[in-house]
């Protein structure tokens, strides 16, 4: 077939293999593009070697590197079309490799390198479109805080009895003060309130002096952001799994009030071979970005909370809020207690699943996915303890 410069020859092949290198006996040929595919189609065929050139009247060898494939298409580019005596494909059959070596080497040895040939994110048939910003709604929680989310996202109204943190920072939902987030994309961002009297108490320090600033509270900031995880863990329960920790050396006070510091939390995985197969990957990690922000109770605080109807601020004395980013978010502008931070872009760079729709309703949000029975069982724990 005339085509891509000259006459081709197209072989299918009875089994996926590894092909190693291609031997020709070549007459008058100039020389060869070899293009290679697992499926059938010359738009499935990716080029794998361009403008070889072959010695005339004798054996030449062609080498690919062990690349999978089923299809093998050679096009003849220059000379005489017609002079090629004998030509053989030589590699190893995909199959044995899996049956002999195991799905994490059959992984290593072809599958990774077939997904960035072959696979859709690197042979995108449309442009890439360029990021959408998500407009922003500036949210209002009875004046105790106020932030802005983009307008996409989900965010559960905390109205009930017993849903918001008393004067001790405890409540049905823990220390959560705020929750938003958009299922579609795994983004989940929470916000905590934490009194610093009682939190310091519950620890054994000391919490009759100013507690205004951290340095007057005389604890480093890694103390400081274990103190803070370790409220987080027991709400949680014993029974919770993917335990967080603080990582080393991720602590650092930003100014006077404010402490940023990063969990970490390794997800148990079940059939991490199966996942290796699936995914590309052997463990699941979370990782979490969070700030705390000390604020004072002032005046203006305080006028402000009496006028809404609420318990005044001003019987903490001050208190830890809580900023917790559990997924990949990229939000901008958010005010915290007139403050503007800089929220954190960060999260769960595995794919554990394909989420594709949510729908909130009078119980919350009831999110539809799929993947497998790990995988699912996994992001509804991490859900469910993000929120």
């Amino acid at each position: 077939a005339g085509q891509n410069g000259g006459p081709s020859l197209t072989f299918k092949l009875a089994n996926k293999s590894l092909l190693s290198y291609i031997e020709i006996y070549n007459g008058g040929c100039s020389s060869i593009d070899v293009h290679l595919g697992v499926k059938k189609g010359s738009h499935n065929l990716v080029k794998i070697v361009s403008s070889k050139r072959l010695a005339r009247n004798r054996l030449n060898e062609v080498r690919i590197g062990h690349i999978p494939c089923n299809y093998v298409k050679i096009v003849i580019k220059g000379g005489a079309p017609m002079s090629i005596y004998q030509l053989r494909l030589n590699g190893i059959d995909a199959g044995e490799v899996g049956a002999k070596m195991g799905p994490s080497t059959e992984y290593l040895l072809y599958r990774a390198t077939e997904r960035m040939l072959y696979g859709k994110s690197l042979r995108m048939v449309r442009p890439i479109a360029k990021p959408r910003h998500d407009k922003m709604e500036k949210f209002v929680s009875d004046k105790e805080f106020s932030l802005k989310v983009p307008t996409s996202f989900y965010v559960l109204k905390r109205k009930d009895k017993g849903d918001l943190p008393d004067s001790n920072g405890n409540g049905r939902r823990g220390a959560t003060v705020f929750t938003a987030g958009q299922m579609k994309k795994a983004s989940v961002i929470a916000v905590e309130r934490f009194p610093t009297k009682t939190l310091l108490e519950e620890a054994g320090i000391a919490s009759s002096g100013d507690l205004s600033t951290f340095p007057s509270i005389s604890i480093n900031a890694a103390k400081l952001a274990d103190l803070l995880n370790a409220r987080r863990e027991k709400e949680r329960g014993a029974s919770a799994k993917a335990r967080s920790v603080v990582q080393p050396s991720s602590a650092s006070f930003v100014s006077d009030t404010e402490l940023r510091f990063r969990l970490r939390a390794d997800i148990d995985v079940q059939k991490p071979e199966l996942l290796m197969e699936q995914e590309g990957v052997s463990e699941l990690i979370r990782y979490t970005d969070a700030k705390a922000l000390l604020t004072k109770s002032g005046e203006s605080h305080h006028a402000a909370l009496q006028s809404a109807g609420k318990r005044p601020f001003a019987m903490f004395p001050s208190a830890f809020t809580f900023l917790n980013s559990s997924w990949r978010c990229g939000w901008e502008d958010a005010i915290f207690d007139g403050v503007k931070p800089t929220l954190f872009d960060q999260g769960c760079h595995v794919p554990i699943v394909s989420v594709f729709t949510n729908r909130p309703d009078k119980d919350g949000v009831n999110v539809y996915f799929t993947g497998t029975e790990d995988a699912c069982k996994h992001f509804n724990e991490l859900l469910a303890a993000s929120l």
